[in-house]
């Protein structure tokens, strides 16, 4: 059930109450919007990271540095470090994370000034570098610019002895590419280093997939050897990253971050015994409106998209803060921002719509992820059966389901007409995993959650309309009460894609979303015997539709 407006007004007003009382320390007493109530003791603490400050001030330094023996000569960085005191003397706190990060062509270092400023204030040592000289400027040269640069910081900066060696690697266009593979250049011990650095998380606004230039075809894939978690922004009216046009003949999935998400971490299982490789969180934010150059400092009114230039930064400026506190500070209150629970309210004030993806590293037991060709069995082995109701069902990649799909994954289409029986069954067979026990109880887990997604022009859908349908388990108690997707998330219609000057070609996009649905909504379901998952297409004013579906799995 969704909160109403009231109940969230009394919460937030007691929160208040609490800050300015004296018991609470947080700095900020602007909260988030709650999209369902599964989540609420986090929401009691969780600040609006697009606000929020930990340090009063910062400090801010150019160096020109050339770490030496690695061939790539000298770098010109911007560093900035948290100031307790606003002494500069006092220099930054014992064992801080630095971020390093990368600008896209046609950019410099200075463009993302107010997200490095925001992000130092937040106990995060941020340094912006020049990039795109070294080996023609591909990926894998900005990548190695970028660990010549953190090398020098631990070689030669005074402050080195305060710096952890915790680090993130993040970018803008070609740079959020470059982020991913500096940090599996690192992996692979393919690149000389001061120290052992951990790879904490990988950023990317609105990157590339395959660069540009014949050194960048290699597709970057990571893994949690590589990172240990993603985070990937991405706008709808992107014109320069915008993948392929409807009117274009697909040979593969579009070159969009919504690839490099698919690619990234495993579709599997991850319980029992897990090898560090799978374990990789990851979460992926559509913005509705948003462009590629309005990130940038120098955004206007023309490159603002249909949102505007400070709200590209408020979005910047939260998911980096929001992520980063939980990857880096373990601050796991922010995941709420990332798994569909919550938006920041400065965000969700200006009324920008989103589409969140996000997928756990451990526990997740997957009862299908459409990978096996077999459209009647699943990936547990368990029967998939469905009624007539069903006008059309097909497994396979799901951009040559639909052509407008950017992903790169094999999914399901579903088709439903207003006959009787509309539904999708789902068998959990019964065996047992190694180390962990039944297939079917799923007491370990929090919440049964899928990626799910309206096809764009299908006439079965209407344009502009969410589409909405249940879900319901059966156990050893029977059948559970029907579960309604709206009241745990969204189903929207794809959001229109960009306008590019003298090309009429549509560039929108079916872009699945996570829902998640927290296992205590199924009343009466004996969790500890799950024999269904049931996917029922008859509620009013739905009756008919058409979506895709990948990523059908319990998780935490």
């Amino acid at each position: 059930m969704r909160m109403s407006n009231k109940l969230i007004a009394y919460i937030v007003s007691i929160l208040i109450a609490i800050s300015t009382s004296g018991i609470a320390t947080s700095q900020d007493t602007n909260f988030a919007k709650v999209n369902n109530d599964s989540e609420l003791f986090e929401l009691f603490i969780a600040p609006d990271p697009v606000t929020q400050t930990s340090y009063s001030c910062y400090w801010i330094h150019n160096y020109n540095w050339n770490y030496g023996g690695d061939g790539i000569g000298t770098i010109t960085g911007k560093i900035r470090f948290p100031l307790a005191n606003c002494n500069a003397a006092d220099g930054p706190p014992e064992e801080s994370p630095v971020m390093i990060f990368m600008h896209g062509n046609g950019m410099d270092y200075n463009d993302h000034s107010y997200l490095m400023a925001h992000l130092a204030r937040n106990g995060i040592i941020t340094v912006s570098i020049v990039n795109g000289e070294y080996m023609s400027g591909s990926n894998e040269g900005r990548a190695r610019e970028a660990i010549s640069y953190l090398n020098s910081l631990n070689q030669f900066w005074k402050w080195r002895h305060r710096l952890s060696n915790k680090v993130v690697f993040a970018g803008h266009s070609r740079g959020g590419e470059a982020a991913i593979t500096a940090a599996r250049l690192l992996s692979q011990e393919s690149v000389s280093v001061v120290t052992s650095y951990n790879v904490k998380a990988v950023i990317s606004i609105a990157p590339t997939d395959g660069g540009g230039i014949q050194n960048d075809l290699l597709k970057e894939d990571m893994d949690g050897d590589i990172t240990k978690s993603f985070l990937g922004l991405y706008g709808s009216l992107d014109p320069d990253v915008k993948g392929t046009a409807l009117e274009e003949q697909l040979s593969g999935p579009e070159s969009t971050v919504f690839a490099i998400y698919d690619r990234a971490g495993t579709e599997s299982s991850v319980e029992g015994f897990v090898l560090t490789k799978s374990l990789l969180e990851k979460s992926l934010v559509y913005i509705d409106g948003a462009t590629h150059q309005g990130f940038l400092k120098s955004c206007n009114f023309s490159t603002g998209g249909t949102i505007g230039c400070s709200e590209h930064r408020d979005i910047a400026k939260g998911y980096f803060n929001a992520f980063l506190r939980w990857q880096l500070f373990n601050e796991t209150i922010y995941r709420t921002f990332f798994d569909g629970t919550a938006t920041p309210l400065t965000v969700s004030s200006n009324n920008i719509e989103l589409l969140t993806q996000y997928s756990s590293s451990v526990p997740r037991r997957v009862i299908d992820n459409f990978e096996q060709k077999n459209l009647r069995t699943n990936t547990k082995g368990g029967e998939v059966l469905w009624g007539k109701g069903i006008a059309q069902i097909a497994k396979d990649e799901l951009w040559q389901l639909d052509e407008s799909v950017p992903h790169d994954s094999r999914g399901i289409r579903i088709k439903w007409s207003n006959e009787p029986s509309a539904y999708v069954r789902w068998e959990i067979p019964l065996s047992n995993i190694p180390y962990v026990g039944s297939t079917r109880d799923v007491t370990r887990f929090g919440y049964l959650s899928f990626r799910v997604a309206q096809n764009y022009q299908d006439a079965w859908n209407i344009a502009g309309r969410d589409q909405d349908f249940y879900v319901l388990l059966r156990t050893r108690n029977g059948y559970s009460n029907r579960v309604l997707i709206s009241d745990f998330g969204r189903i929207p219609y794809p959001f229109n894609g960009p306008l590019v000057l003298n090309n009429p070609s549509d560039y929108t996009k079916t872009a699945m979303s996570t829902i998640r649905i927290p296992l205590s909504a199924f009343k009466n379901a004996d969790l500890s015997n799950v024999y269904y998952i049931y996917f029922i297409f008859d509620e009013p004013n739905h009756e008919m539709g058409s979506i895709i579906v990948d990523s059908l799995e319990f998780s935490r």
